[in-house]
């Protein structure tokens, strides 16, 4: 199984929902964030870069704002993603591919 964590509401078209780390990305930039949440956040994106494979962005289609997918037993990186939400105060989603998605 496969999940994935974005902002937005049931009725919202899925394509559109941002992800949860642009998102964040926002919050940070728009100086939404305390300055301890801007340098958790600046460690967690570090972590992830660090033990998560960049997608293939230049030989692919997809834009620069692709909402990732996690396999379900990638624990250590879904924990990450799941503490990214609490920055928000709406919580976020964690949708599961619809049937015939992937």
């Amino acid at each position: 199984m496969f999940v994935r964590f974005v902002v937005g509401t049931d009725g919202e078209n899925h394509r559109w929902l941002t992800g949860i780390i642009t998102e964040a990305r926002l919050l940070r930039d728009r100086g939404q964030l305390a300055p301890y949440q801007t340098a958790w956040l600046e460690d967690t994106y570090a972590w992830l870069n660090d033990h998560l494979p960049c997608p293939p962005f230049s030989t692919s289609n997809w834009g620069p704002e692709a909402v990732s997918w996690f396999k379900d037993t990638a624990q250590p990186s879904i924990k990450k993603m799941w503490e990214i939400a609490t920055l928000r105060s709406a919580p976020a989603q964690i949708e599961e591919p619809r049937k015939g998605c992937l």
